[in-house]
C-alpha cells in the first residue's frame, strides 16, 4: 500500500510541474445575463478579443518617434487591432491627454484562454523591443491585472505553506509530544497538497482552473490531510493507552475514525459540488474542484495509507517523547480542557463566544470581482494601472463595450445610424465618461450620407464596367480571329504570329482574371453595404476604390484608343503592301515585252549560228553578231521601255523583300499595342 501511494504521489507531483502556465484567468461571467449575451454576440460578430492598454510617457519628440514604431510593430503581428493618437482617421483627444503621455489601445484576436500565457508575454516582448528610455511604457488591462493576481495568489499560497509548516510542526509537537506521531499528519498533509496539484493539472484539460482554485486546494489539502490524520492517530493512541494491543488499536482506529473521516470528507465533497452546480457562472467551479480534490485525496490517504504507516511505526510512536505533566494530574491545557468539557453548559457558550469573536471581522468583508486593489502597492501591474488612471482615467484598463445589433435588416440603415450617433454623443456628454469611441467618431451625418450614396452607386458602376469589359472581350476575340487569318496567309511570318497568338491568349486570361476580380469586388461591395457600422474604414476604402476605378477607366479608354490607332496603322500597312504588290505585277507585265524581244533575237542568233561556217569571213557572221548584241541589250541594259530585264527584276525583288519585312513586323507591333 505504501509503495503504491508513493508511486502515485510521485507521478502526480511530476504532473504538477508547469501548472501555473495552464491556469485560466478568473472569469466572473454569469450565463443568461445581458452582459454574457453581449459577450457572446461580441465574440460571434467580431471574433476573439483580448484588450491591452499601453501608456507611453516621456518627452514629446521621443513619444512621436517611438510611438508610431510601437504601433507598426503591433500591427505586424497580424492579430492586433490598434487604436492610437497617431491614427488621424480614428484618433480621439483622450488618447493624447498631454504632450508627454499617449495611450495605445490594442485588441488581440486571441482566445481568452491565451490571455495570460501568450498575449501578455507577446505584448511585453514587443514593447521591450520598440520602447526605450527616456520613454516609459505601462501595460494595463484585464489580462495584465489577471496575470498579476494569478502570480500574486500563487506566491502568497507558497509563502503561506512555508509559514504553515513550522507552525503545524510546533502545534503537532505540543499535541502529541512525540516527533514520530507529529510527523504522520504532516506527511499526510504534504502528500495531499502535492497530489492535489497534479490532479488539478489534469483537470485543466477538461475545465478551466484558475489560481484561486489552486490556492484553495493547497490550503484545504494541507488542513484536511493533517486534520484527518490527527483524528486517526489520536484514536490509535487512545486505544493503546486503554490497554489494547498494536493490531487491535490499528483496527479500531481504522474502523471508528475511518467512518468519521469518510463521512466528513463525503459531506464536504457533496456540499461543494452542489454549490458549484447551483452557483451562477464558473467562478465557483474552480474552487469547488480544488476543494473536492483535496477532500477526496485526504480521505483516501487517511483510510488507506495512514493505517499502513501505523502498522509499521505504531510500536515506535511514543519514542523520543517530550516530557509533559501527566493528564491524571489535571495540569496544563489538557486538564483545563477536560474540566471544561465536563461542564457543557459552560463550555458551549464560551466556545460560541470565541467563534463569534473570530468571525466579527467578516462583517467588514467587501465582496466583489477580482480587482487591482488585491495586489500589493509595490506590484508593477498595480503601479501601471495607477499610472494609466492618473493619465487618462481608469476606464481605459477595463472599458465598457456596448453592442448595437439589428433584429431585422442591417444596422447601417440611416435612421438606425443616426440613433446610435445621438446616443453616443449623449453618453459622451456625461461628466463621468472620459471618452466614447464609435460610429460618431468617424464622421458626421454629411460624411455618412456620402458614404451611403457611394455604397448605393458602387454596384451600378461595377455593372457598367463589367459591360464595357464584355465588349472589350468580344473585340479581343474578333481581333484574335483576324490575327489567326492573317497568320494563315503569311507563312513566312509564322514565328511572329505565334507570339501574337500567345499575347492574345494572355490578354484573354487577364480579362478572365479581371472579370473574376470584379465579381469578388461586387461581393465585397455588398458585404460593405451590410457592414456600414464600420463606416470609417469602409468609406476610406470606397473612396480609394472609386479613384482607382476612375483611373482604370481612363487607362482603359486610352488603351482602346491606342488599340484602334494601331489597328488602323496595320490596315494602312496592308494597303501599302497591296499597292506594292500591284506595282510588282505591273513591273512584271512591263518586263514581258523585252523578254519576248530577247527571245526572238536569240532565236535569230541561233539560226544564224547554225548556218554559220568557220571564221569571221563568213557573210552571216555580221548578222549573228548584231542579233547577239541586241539580245544582250534586251537582257541587261538600255533605258525607258528597254531598261533591261535583269536590273528591273532585281529592283522588283528588293521592293518585294522590303514589303515582306514590313508585313513580318506588323504582328509584333500589333501584339505590343494589345
Amino acid at each position: 500500500m505504501l509503495a503504491t501511494w508513493a508511486m502515485v504521489v510521485g507521478i502526480l507531483a511530476l504532473l504538477s510541474m508547469g501548472l501555473e502556465d495552464r491556469l485560466a484567468p478568473i472569469s466572473i461571467a454569469v450565463p443568461g445575463t445581458s452582459s454574457a449575451e453581449a459577450g457572446e454576440l461580441l465574440h460571434q460578430r467580431f471574433g476573439d478579443a483580448v484588450p491591452v492598454a499601453i501608456l507611453l510617457t516621456g518627452p514629446r519628440a521621443e513619444l512621436d518617434r517611438q510611438g508610431p514604431r510601437l504601433v507598426a510593430a503591433l500591427r505586424r503581428t497580424g492579430e492586433a487591432r490598434v487604436l492610437s493618437p497617431w491614427d488621424p482617421e480614428a484618433a480621439t483627444p483622450a488618447l493624447r491627454p498631454s504632450p508627454r503621455s499617449a495611450l495605445v489601445a490594442v485588441d488581440f484576436a486571441r482566445p481568452e484562454e491565451e490571455a495570460l500565457t501568450k498575449v501578455v508575454p507577446l505584448t511585453e516582448r514587443i514593447v521591450g523591443e520598440t520602447v526605450s528610455e527616456p520613454v516609459e511604457a505601462h501595460l494595463s488591462g484585464l489580462s495584465v491585472i489577471a496575470r498579476a493576481i494569478r502570480d500574486a495568489s500563487l506566491h502568497a499560497t507558497h509563502r503561506a505553506e512555508m509559514i504553515a509548516l513550522p507552525v503545524l510542526i510546533l502545534v503537532l509537537l505540543l499535541v502529541f509530544r512525540s516527533p514520530i506521531a507529529a510527523a504522520l499528519p504532516l506527511a499526510m498533509g504534504a502528500a495531499t497538497v502535492m497530489s492535489g496539484r497534479g490532479l488539478l493539472a489534469l483537470a485543466t484539460e477538461v475545465m478551466p482552473i484558475n489560481s484561486l482554485g489552486v490556492a484553495i486546494s493547497s490550503m484545504m489539502g494541507l488542513a484536511l490531510g493533517v486534520d484527518y490524520a490527527l483524528l486517526m492517530v489520536s484514536r490509535y493512541r487512545q486505544e493503546r493507552e486503554a490497554g489494547a494491543g498494536h493490531e487491535a488499536a490499528v483496527g479500531v482506529a481504522s474502523n471508528v475514525a475511518g467512518r468519521t473521516i469518510v463521512f466528513a470528507g463525503g459531506t464536504l465533497a457533496v456540499a461543494m459540488t452542489t454549490a458549484a452546480l447551483l452557483a451562477p457562472g464558473g467562478l465557483l467551479g474552480s474552487v469547488a474542484a480544488g476543494v473536492v480534490i483535496a477532500g477526496v485525496l485526504s480521505v483516501l490517504l487517511a483510510v488507506s495509507a495512514l493505517p499502513a504507516l501505523l502498522e509499521l511505526v505504531g510500536p515506535h510512536l511514543e519514542r523520543w517523547r517530550l516530557p509533559s505533566r501527566s493528564r491524571r494530574e489535571g495540569g496544563g491545557l489538557v486538564g483545563a480542557s477536560q474540566r471544561l468539557i465536563a461542564r457543557p453548559a459552560v463550555a458551549i457558550p464560551l466556545v460560541l463566544l470565541a467563534v463569534l469573536a473570530l468571525a466579527r471581522p467578516a462583517i467588514a468583508l467587501q465582496m466583489g470581482p477580482p480587482d487591482v486593489r488585491q495586489l500589493p502597492a509595490s506590484d508593477p501591474a498595480r503601479q501601471s494601472f495607477e499610472a494609466v488612471q492618473r493619465a487618462v482615467g481608469p476606464g481605459w484598463a477595463a472599458p465598457f463595450v456596448v453592442i448595437a445589433s439589428a433584429n431585422e435588416g442591417v444596422v447601417s440603415e440611416p435612421e438606425r445610424l443616426r440613433a446610435i450617433v445621438r446616443w453616443q454623443r449623449r453618453l459622451a456628454r456625461s461628466p463621468e465618461v472620459a471618452a466614447v469611441i464609435g460610429p460618431a467618431a468617424f464622421g458626421g451625418d454629411e460624411e455618412m450620407a456620402k458614404a451611403r450614396k457611394a455604397y448605393r452607386e458602387a454596384p451600378r458602376q461595377l455593372d457598367d464596367v463589367e459591360g464595357a469589359l464584355a465588349d472589350l472581350r468580344r473585340g479581343l476575340r474578333r481581333a484574335r480571329d483576324g490575327v489567326a487569318d492573317m497568320r494563315d496567309g503569311m507563312r513566312s511570318g509564322a514565328a511572329g504570329a505565334r507570339r501574337l497568338g500567345d499575347g492574345a491568349r494572355e490578354a484573354q486570361e487577364g480579362a478572365a482574371e479581371l472579370e473574376d476580380g470584379l465579381g469578388r469586388a461586387t461581393q465585397g461591395s455588398r458585404e460593405l453595404a451590410r457592414g456600414l457600422d464600420r463606416a470609417v474604414e469602409g468609406a476610406t476604402r470606397l473612396a480609394a476604390g472609386q479613384r482607382e476605378l476612375s483611373a482604370g477607366a481612363e487607362r482603359l479608354a486610352a488603351g482602346l484608343a491606342t488599340l484602334d490607332s494601331s489597328v488602323r496603322a496595320a490596315v494602312e500597312q496592308v494597303e501599302v503592301f497591296g499597292d506594292q504588290m500591284r506595282g510588282w505585277s505591273e513591273l512584271v507585265s512591263s518586263l514581258s515585252e523585252p523578254a519576248e524581244r530577247a527571245a526572238r533575237e536569240l532565236e535569230i542568233a541561233i539560226e544564224e549560228l547554225e548556218a554559220m561556217g568557220v571564221g569571221r569571213s563568213d557573210p552571216r557572221y555580221a548578222a549573228l553578231a548584231s542579233a547577239m548584241r541586241a539580245a544582250s541589250a534586251a537582257m541587261t541594259g538600255g533605258t525607258g521601255a528597254n531598261a533591261g530585264f535583269i536590273p528591273a527584276l532585281r529592283s522588283g525583288q528588293r521592293q518585294l523583300v522590303e514589303s515582306m519585312e514590313a508585313m513580318a513586323k506588323m504582328p509584333e507591333e500589333l501584339a505590343a499595342e494589345l
